[in-house]
């Protein structure tokens, strides 16, 4: 962390440890010319260098900032003690300008390849205001599901599966909500519905917590 801090255009969320791997492994395939290099994220085109030896398209799975401003819009639970709320004030900062770094990275990566791509109009308008300006929109290509597959029947007893990366804020976020908002609710209409979290969850989370 301190590390990052030191290096104001690197944020802080990106694995730069594991570069020399990615660009080294990299080179023992790449040989001869190439027509067009299409990264699937900006973290792999910066591990492995920020390669220029072809035209380049950067796929912008995700933006960034836009995730983590998101997070800051969730309001935070209240609390009396002085020392959770110096904790949620660096947070706060902290959230602040890991968006900076990113949109730093994303303006350079924008400047350095040939094109850039979102996968809606939103993101790129988005996408566009924090300073990319080569941005291309390919919707994602998974048609919308007109009628059920597969198994439509309810099981016994009624159990919905929440799975997700319980380390990742929003989809813990969206866990607690789910457990805490829905459930009760839910429970009211159908009293034995279960409810399961599935996926890697902080190590100071209760079992207990993870199977409500």
């Amino acid at each position: 962390l301190i590390s990052s801090l030191a290096r104001p255009w690197r944020p802080l969320e990106l694995p730069w440890k594991d570069g020399a791997r990615a660009s080294q492994a990299v080179a023992r395939f790449m040989t001869g010319r190439y027509d067009l290099i299409w990264y699937f994220g900006i973290r792999p085109w910066v591990l492995v260098g920020e390669l220029e030896v072809a035209p380049t398209i950067l796929d912008f799975d995700d933006l960034e900032d836009q995730k983590i401003s998101a997070r800051l819009s969730i309001p935070q639970p209240g609390s009396s003690s002085l020392v959770t709320k110096v904790k949620q004030i660096g947070a706060r900062g902290l959230s602040k300008e890991e968006i900076r770094r990113w949109r730093r990275l994303q303006r350079r990566a924008g400047q350095h390849t040939s094109t850039t791509v979102v996968c809606s109009e939103l993101d790129a308008d988005r996408a566009r205001r924090t300073g990319l300006h080569r941005v291309e929109v390919i919707p994602n290509g998974y048609r919308r599901v007109e009628q059920p597959v597969g198994r439509v029947a309810v099981g016994t007893p009624p159990t919905i599966v929440f799975q997700g990366l319980l380390r990742y804020p929003p989809n813990a976020h969206a866990a607690r909500y789910l457990v805490d908002e829905v459930g009760p609710a839910l429970r009211e209409l159908v009293p034995d519905v279960r409810i399961r979290l599935v996926g890697l969850s902080p190590p100071d989370r209760k079992s207990t917590r993870l199977n409500s």
